[in-house]
């Protein structure tokens, strides 16, 4: 209810699943469950690493199909990259079709949002827009 009376003031709510989406947050209830409740659009967000389509797919599993149509993966580039940085994105899309997924670079130097490099502000946008959609 709490959530709710929250996002009726807002364009987006942005409900922060910590732990992962089976961790529980009660006895009985998990974040999988409060993101079902609320009806919300997953974005699951993964390390551009050696790993991440294994972690992305999983969580892509565990949801719903209806969630999973509407979910959006963001691959959060790293200070530095591995091979895999190169094509996960690509492979990602080829084994989930349907499924919206965007790079944000690594923010190296950034203190304030105001300062975020251009590059940044244009994957922030990307996932604005898939959000939107």
């Amino acid at each position: 209810a709490c959530v709710r009376a929250v996002a009726r003031r807002f364009e987006f709510v942005l409900v922060e699943g910590a732990g992962g989406l089976l961790s529980p947050l009660g006895e009985g209830f998990d974040n999988r469950d409060l993101l079902m409740a609320l009806r919300a659009r997953p974005i699951v967000v993964v390390p551009n690493r050696l790993g991440a389509v294994n972690q992305a797919r999983l969580v892509l599993r565990a949801l719903p199909r209806s969630a999973r149509l509407q979910a959006v993966v963001v691959l959060v580039d790293q200070r530095a990259q591995d091979a895999s940085a190169r094509t996960n994105a690509t492979l990602l899309a080829e084994l989930e079709p349907g499924v919206a997924i965007c790079r944000l670079p690594w923010i190296a130097g950034t203190k304030t949002v105001t300062s975020l490099p251009a590059r940044a502000a244009k994957a922030l946008d990307q996932v604005m827009k898939l959000l939107r959609a």
